[in-house]
């Protein structure tokens, strides 16, 4: 009955994401209402491995791997902001993170963080020089990866929101992309369970599930 929240808010007062809370992860209880909180941060997304969280830090630029009881045990530094999405592959053992900024895909190793790959969304980052594509959250089953993202042609900036899903084999990065979803409105959280495809279109508020 309680359920982990990350949060990305910020603590300053003169941020435009501030809250009173703050960012950080966040323990809820769906009975009583109560939320408490158990670090702080601007967390993003969190995965869970040999019984540890797993959390992208936005703002400090690292991956906090926290214990049971919440104690920071490590923490592995990236090399840019705006990294976002987290998911870990069991069977590989590795992590895949998603860079907001840059809309790449990284894979990491699942033993000691190290960078592995690192592939872009589209050849559009290197052809403009922007990134327009705005990946944010991510989900690993079996050899896919499943990416969300505000635009899929990169011209969310412009007011063209066609957003959705997209997946992507690991052992063959170079290859294009393939969309399974798409006409979404900034669209978050992408997971397989029971055998479909589950997705958030999170600014028309809607939870799409088989059925």
């Amino acid at each position: 009955k309680k359920i982990l929240v990350t949060c990305s808010d910020y603590n300053e007062p003169s941020r435009a994401r501030y809250s009173k809370g703050g960012g950080g992860l966040y323990l809820y209880d769906l009975v009583s209402g109560i939320s408490e909180k158990k670090v702080s941060g601007s967390f993003r997304q969190i995965v869970i491995k040999d019984d540890n969280y797993y959390v992208v830090d936005y703002v400090a630029c690292e991956v906090l791997v926290l214990s049971k009881k919440y104690e920071i045990i490590n923490r592995f530094q990236l090399d840019a902001p705006n990294y976002c999405g987290i998911a870990y592959n069991k069977n590989k053992n590795i992590f895949i993170l998603i860079n907001t900024g840059k809309d790449t895909i990284s894979i990491h190793s699942g033993d000691n963080f190290e960078l592995l790959d690192r592939v872009h969304y589209s050849a559009q980052k290197e052809l403009e020089g922007i990134s327009e594509h705005h990946l944010n959250d991510v989900f690993c089953e079996g050899n896919e990866i499943y990416v969300t993202y505000f635009s899929h042609s990169g011209n969310w900036k412009k007011g063209i929101f066609d957003g959705g899903v997209s997946k992507i084999n690991v052992n063959d990065l170079s290859k294009p992309p393939t969309v399974m979803v798409q006409g979404l409105w900034k669209p978050h959280s992408p997971e397989i369970i029971e055998g479909e495809l589950c997705y958030l279109d999170s600014m028309r508020g809607r939870l799409y599930t088989k059925s």
